[in-house]
């Protein structure tokens, strides 16, 4: 009796670990690598020789292209 109580305490306590290991969480980490940031230089305005007396410089500008940032260049108006 005190054998069998011991067995059954002992397959009790096998099971117990055998199912706590089958249970065992897999946490997979992803790793995000950022990129260096981007330094966006302005390119120089090359001013043409004015056409007109009356035409107006109108410096380059950044517009929001279709990918993002453009460069539009300066032109005389």
């Amino acid at each position: 009796m005190k054998r069998s109580m011991v067995l059954c305490t002992l397959l009790l306590f096998v099971t117990l670990g055998l199912l706590s290991a089958c249970s065992s969480r897999v946490v997979e980490r992803e790793t995000v690598k950022e990129s260096p940031p981007v330094t966006v230089v302005r390119p120089p305005d090359v001013v043409m020789v004015q056409p007109q007396r009356s035409a107006v410089w109108v410096p380059g500008h950044w517009v929001q292209g279709s990918y993002g940032l453009e460069w539009r260049s300066g032109h005389w108006e």
